[in-house]
């Protein structure tokens, strides 16, 4: 409870004992001066919700002024209104008193206690407070300004900062795709180089092959002429002589040569016929082969590819496994950060979608060992993670995976690599984009 003098010139009845009109006039100005500066806000605000709780049915209750009745369902005062509030409050000594008796100094600031106490010299206190108030608005005004100013130059600041990432994204990802477009050449020429080594090897064997079966058919030839020429010539000794036991013998051993000579025709073509299609397949060796039955799933009408919807709609399938470009996903996405925090991001992501989806099966698979990875992610029961070796990419692996899996499964490979998403399709999986997949963590 305050102390309360309530100020000069109160006396028994609620009027003002001094007639100085210049005195209420100046009192009136402090009043209006303080209020509008906002030191008597949190006053007037305790005063108000004291002045609510009046019972005027109580003898020691001050009557409620009749200019303060309508504020009384105000759930906060304009200015307009606390200044009216308090010169009410000023000009009626009871209510005054009431509320000075009640009001706490935690609820009133030092000037509005001052007034409300009755302090000597409270209206050129109030003044003083309310000029400093005001110097002190100007400077903060000022202030404001230029906070304001700041704050525009740091917002364009971080739109060029956001259009330099943008930009620095999207030579990442156009490197990144001439680094795997020249790396998939490369497979593509050492394949070629071994395709067309192992053709020139199997060539010189036909040829060697093909030697020899002519050096036979060409013995065989000169052994059926030789005989042919006996069997005439015993021809005519028969018909001399009448014996045709002889004649059947050679015509006997020509069938013979006849034959073989079949057999090492009918060898020559099989050899040929072996080594092209040992070319024929060993050219076509890296061609996926889809397990039995494979297609990839069909979208309902409506549904676009490219969609979170078609994303959601595929991971919900059941056999479904996710198979997630590890970098690929992180590098896209979350740039300036290091690569562990990248891969834990990825990985606490994966584990949010695998939460929603029990039946999902989430496998992540990063290029290299795993260096500088914090140990709670090293292994997580919801989503596999998986390291290649120095020498093998994180693509060959996802593919691998790929093939490994049964037809009754649903494999989905997220990337934005088209060496991945192009293998993938080949091989019957469906294939979604990095920015599907960063949305299925949402």
């Amino acid at each position: 409870m305050l102390v309360v003098g309530v100020g000069r010139g109160v006396e028994r009845g609620g009027r003002l004992t001094t007639d100085d009109a210049a005195t209420a006039a100046s009192e009136a100005a402090a009043l209006k001066a303080a209020a509008d500066a906002g030191l008597l806000s949190r006053m007037l605000d305790a005063a108000l919700d004291l002045i609510r709780g009046i019972d005027q049915a109580t003898d020691a209750a001050p009557e409620v002024p009749s200019v303060v009745r309508p504020m009384l369902g105000f759930r906060r005062l304009p200015k307009t209104a606390r200044v009216t509030l308090a010169n009410a409050i000023n000009t009626d000594p009871a209510l005054r008193l009431f509320l000075a008796e009640r009001i706490t100094p935690a609820q009133a600031e030092g000037p509005a206690l001052a007034w409300l106490t009755g302090e000597r010299g409270w209206p050129e206190y109030l003044l003083r407070f309310a000029e400093e108030e005001s110097d002190a608005s100007v400077d903060i005004k000022r202030l404001a300004r230029q906070a304001a100013g700041a704050e525009r130059a740091v917002q364009r600041l971080r739109e060029e900062n956001g259009a330099l990432v943008a930009e620095l994204t999207r030579v990442r990802e156009r490197a990144e795709t001439a680094r795997v477009d020249t790396k998939a050449a490369i497979r593509e020429r050492d394949a070629a180089r071994r395709s067309a080594k192992q053709l020139r090897e199997e060539v010189d064997e036909l040829r060697a092959d093909l030697a020899k079966a002519e050096t036979a058919a060409v013995k065989r030839g000169e052994e059926r002429r030789r005989l042919r020429d006996r069997v005439r010539e015993l021809e005519e000794q028969s018909g001399r002589t009448g014996s045709s036991r002889e004649v059947q013998r050679l015509s006997r051993a020509v069938l013979g040569a006849l034959r073989a000579a079949a057999a090492d025709a009918e060898a020559l073509d099989r050899g040929l016929s072996d080594g092209l299609g040992r070319h024929v397949r060993g050219s076509g060796a890296s061609a996926p082969a889809r397990p039995a039955g494979r297609r990839p799933v069909r979208l309902p009408g409506g549904v676009v590819e490219d969609s979170v919807a078609a994303a959601e709609h595929l991971i919900g399938r059941p056999g479904a496994v996710l198979l997630v470009d590890g970098y690929n996903a992180t590098l896209a996405t979350w740039p300036e950060l290091d690569l562990n925090v990248q891969r834990d991001r990825l990985v606490l992501l994966l584990e949010g979608v695998a939460a929603r989806m029990p039946s999902l099966s989430v496998h992540v698979v990063f290029d290299g060992a795993e260096l500088g990875a914090s140990p709670r992610r090293r292994r997580t029961p919801a989503v596999q993670v998986r390291f290649t070796a120095a020498d093998v990419e994180a693509d060959d692996i996802i593919l691998e995976l790929v093939d490994q899996l049964g037809a009754d499964t649903v494999p989905i490979a997220a990337s934005n690599d088209r060496r991945v998403r192009d293998g993938a399709r080949d091989r019957g999986a469906n294939v979604i984009s990095v920015q599907q997949l960063l949305a299925l963590g949402r």
